[in-house]
């Protein structure tokens, strides 16, 4: 994720009574200040639209909607998409009741044939000191991997940032340190998954219980 701007992919699914097999996207460079109404002028210009009178929506993850009603919203009005920007927010709790997200990253590691497991265990617990962590990560544009790399960061008080360490600090885990994971993203199963679910080829229940299945088979080799 970019540390201040962020990625987004639109993609028109459907159109004239048509469900598109390959939808064409758009991808957009957004800044966090950006609001949801000009997002969805830079769409409309992106995709060529000529009849921009037609209403639009944005729906949240957490159930909020942004945009032009059809009619009257009564009490479950819409937020105002002319003042709210695109920012960042925790992640909403699932059906579980917990927003735990998942934080890759990578492992550090030391071959058990290593001649000189002592200076490699040093050079490891050097890498991990916040103050080179922190160099090494800010070089190659990663965040730092450990609790007291994200505190002396200075995300923390960095208004753009702010939620997303509080996120790797407090509602975030990362994937077991096993060999067979890199087969699995190696795979595309996560990303493959995730899209089948936001094209409604499956439901979110049924992705879970495909992404454990290919886990389960992947780790018991």
């Amino acid at each position: 994720m970019a540390r201040r701007w962020l990625r987004i992919r639109v993609e028109l699914l459907s159109g004239m009574g048509m469900e598109l097999e390959q939808p064409p996207g758009r991808v957009f460079a957004v800044a966090p200040s950006l609001t949801f109404a000009r997002l969805a002028q830079e769409i409309d210009t992106a995709f060529g639209r000529w009849d921009l009178a037609h209403l639009h929506v944005f729906d949240l993850a957490d159930g909020r909607q942004l945009g032009v009603p059809d009619d009257d919203p009564g009490e479950d009005a819409w937020l105002d998409d002319t003042a709210a920007k695109i920012g960042t927010e925790l992640a909403p709790a699932g059906p579980s009741g917990k927003n735990t997200a998942f934080a890759g990253g990578s492992h550090l590691v030391q071959f058990q044939e290593s001649k000189n497991k002592d200076l490699g265990a040093a050079f490891v617990d050097f890498m991990l000191e916040p103050a080179q962590l922190n160099k090494f990560t800010g070089e190659i544009g990663f965040l730092p991997g450990t609790t007291d790399g994200i505190k002396a960061s200075g995300y923390l008080d960095d208004p753009q940032r702010k939620l997303l360490a509080e996120e790797l600090l407090d509602h975030s885990a990362v994937y077991p340190p096993s060999r067979e994971w890199g087969g699995l993203e190696g795979a595309d199963i996560f990303d493959g998954t995730i899209q089948k679910v936001m094209k409604g080829q499956t439901t979110g229940q049924q992705a879970v219980q495909e992404l454990a299945k290919k886990m389960d088979e992947e780790f018991a080799g």
